[in-house]
């Protein structure tokens, strides 16, 4: 073999092993890569995994968190609802009470004013009207501002009219409205007779008047006034029948 021949066995010998090693290179390198790539790939994946298992563990915690605080918030509530339900018991009752320590306060009050009026009857009209009218629509509820002292009723006649004057009016709202009752006095023992009832009924039906009551501080007679005609309320002849029927009369007498 000649020399050049050797040169050329040796340098295609060179080559091939350099091709062998880059190749081999190659390989090695390129397993390498895809041994990288799939430990980032494992570990991009095992902290996904645990980002998720975070938000899961804490999505968890929220919802136990929420469900306990509903059930706190229900046991809360149903416990203020019959605590509420209680005091509301409790609030009837106290009323119930208030009311009815009320109303016998008002009983024995009314009883005292009667048995002053049988210990010392009125004496003359303006006793009447002080101690027994007055007394009387204040019990029946009538604040100050709805009573009206000497009310004018303009009565009209055939030459010129006139006024009249009834002791007492009351109203249910303002004195712009019709008065709802009128009470007129008349001096003790004076007679109830037909001529003094003629004249209330007629000062009523002038003024829209529903009521009246004429008494001489013991006798006592009430009239609802009517379209058709004028309705006494024959139950009540006095003073002690009126205070020991008080609520019955009084409800009739105080109806809008």
């Amino acid at each position: 073999m000649s020399t050049s021949q050797t040169i050329f066995l040796s340098s295609l010998i060179n080559f091939l092993v350099v091709a062998a090693l880059l190749s081999v290179s190659h390989i090695y390198i390129r397993r390498t890569l895809l041994r990288n790539r799939e430990r980032a790939t494992e570990n991009y994946q095992a902290e996904l995994e645990q980002v998720r298992q975070a938000h899961a563990d804490e999505l968890a915690r929220i919802t136990e968190l929420h469900t306990y605080a509903r059930e706190h918030l229900t046991r809360e509530r149903d416990q203020c609802a019959a605590h509420v339900q209680s005091l509301e018991g409790s609030v009837e009752k106290l009323s119930s009470a208030l009311a009815a320590t009320i109303a016998h306060i008002d009983a024995e009050r009314r009883q005292e004013w009667l048995q002053a009026l049988q210990r010392e009857p009125p004496r003359n009209e303006y006793e009447v009207e002080v101690r027994v009218g007055y007394p009387l629509l204040k019990m029946m509820g009538f604040k100050d501002s709805k009573i009206a002292l000497q009310y004018p009723v303009r009565i009209p006649a055939a030459s010129a009219n006139f006024t009249a004057f009834v002791h007492f009016a009351a109203f249910n709202q303002h004195e712009q409205t019709p008065p709802h009752l009128f009470l007129y006095v008349i001096a003790p023992g004076a007679s109830l007779h037909q001529g003094i009832i003629q004249q209330v009924r007629s000062y009523a039906r002038l003024e829209g008047c529903r009521f009246f009551i004429i008494t001489d501080g013991v006798q006592l007679q009430i009239y609802e006034c009517t379209f058709a005609s004028d309705k006494r309320l024959n139950e009540v002849h006095d003073l002690s029948t009126l205070v020991a029927h008080w609520d019955h009369f009084t409800q009739r007498l105080l109806a809008t």
